[in-house]
């Protein structure tokens, strides 16, 4: 009978759905898919990272606004503004509502605090669901 046990979970460890946090992962989905503001706090590599989901889509666009930002205010930093028309060009092939992956977590209105007084604020943040070792809603 333990054996029986042992192949059966022997067998699922290579479903997908296993990698990473499951819960987690249906959470990152559903927010993209209806456009909820989810606030989230996880850890990852003993650091609280709080934030609001967003999509991967809106993570690259404001990302290649940010880039196109610096290109504009420092235009002798023409790698900036190739890595901007790239990402440009990877939003081009996305179409609305799509869920493009779920391997990652993005998130906006970012706090992330490692360990007493360190705490910083950015506005974006993205980071592997694998590594994500807990979280909570809020």
């Amino acid at each position: 009978m333990a054996a029986e046990i042992e192949d059966d979970v022997t067998a699922d460890e290579g479903d997908d759905w296993l990698a990473g946090d499951p819960v987690l992962t249906f959470l990152v989905e559903t927010s993209a898919l209806v456009n909820a503001a989810i606030e989230v706090t996880l850890l990852v590599d003993g650091m609280t990272v709080s934030g609001r989901l967003i999509d991967e889509l809106t993570y690259i666009q404001r990302l290649a606004d940010y880039l196109q930002h610096i290109q504009d205010v420092q235009p002798e930093q023409p790698a900036r503004h190739d890595l901007a028309a790239a990402l440009r060009d990877q939003i081009r092939g996305f179409h609305p509502g799509a869920v493009i992956g779920s391997e990652y977590v993005h998130l906006e209105q970012v706090t992330i605090a490692r360990g007493l007084g360190d705490v910083t604020h950015m506005a974006l943040w993205r980071g592997a669901v694998e590594d994500i070792t807990g979280w909570s809603v809020g």
